[in-house]
């Protein structure tokens, strides 16, 4: 069968006449080619959204009477003011964030710079431990 055979037959299909399963099953020839429905993309995308966490590694700590000043770095995610921890099952909140003496809005995944959690109780931290935000 050649080319200009093919496309006359394509061109000679009728507008009402559906399309069988078969032919539609035999576009993808591959795993690249599959289609997915946007309704089942928004959900992946949505789970993917949800999967990163917010971590945060101390590298040095440093009370200051009502608040605790960690220095670390963001391993995941990002961290903002007024985001939450718990620390032996004590609720924290971040009060403030600092990169390089100067107060930022956030930190952003990779980036050193000092955290000050504020809490109804001490804050029992150590250097190493992992705070995961929320």
């Amino acid at each position: 069968m050649g080319l200009i055979s093919f496309l006359k037959k394509k061109a000679l299909v009728d507008k009402n006449e559906s399309i069988v399963e078969g032919d539609l099953l035999n576009e993808g020839d591959s795993v690249d080619n599959v289609i997915i429905p946007i309704h089942v993309r928004e959900k992946q995308v949505k789970v993917s959204k949800k999967a990163v966490r917010n971590i945060f590694v101390v590298k040095s700590v440093y009370d200051i009477s009502k608040e605790v000043m960690l220095f670390g770095f963001v391993d995941e995610g990002v961290l903002k003011k007024r985001m939450k921890t718990k620390i032996n099952g004590v609720e924290f909140s971040i009060s403030d964030l600092k990169k390089f003496n100067s107060s930022v809005k956030e930190l952003i995944s990779g980036f050193e710079g000092s955290i000050f959690l504020k809490g109804k109780k001490q804050c029992l931290v150590r250097v190493g431990d992992v705070l995961v935000f929320k």
